[in-house]
């Protein structure tokens, strides 16, 4: 369902890297047509589940799961080419991190 690939932290002045937060961002158009991009960071190592639901609640795939390194952006990819036109909602569940990002697939 879908691809990632890794990241990396933006620095501050003077070369300093910001504090880490926990973050679940889109970072492509939502609605979405063939692929929605979002952008996962944790600010603690620790094991993450990528899931995709529909409106229903029904569970379609895993997008990602393994170890997030600590403040680290990750680039998740999620594919619309096998999902009809609709609300679904992204869920990541971590050690220390939950959060849930709604994403539309445009006709």
């Amino acid at each position: 369902i879908g691809a990632f690939e890794f990241g990396a932290t933006a620095t501050g002045p003077e070369g300093e890297v910001p504090p880490a937060t926990n973050r679940l961002a889109v970072t492509s158009a939502n609605p979405f047509n063939e692929r929605a991009l979002v952008t996962l960071t944790a600010a603690e190592r620790q094991h993450v589940a990528v899931t995709l639901y529909d409106a229903l609640g029904r569970r379609l795939g895993v997008v990602f799961e393994g170890e997030l390194s600590a403040g680290i952006p990750m680039a998740l990819a999620v594919s619309g080419r096998d999902l009809p036109a609709g609300v679904y909602v992204l869920m990541v569940e971590g050690e220390r991190f939950r959060d849930r990002l709604l994403l539309t697939r445009a006709h």
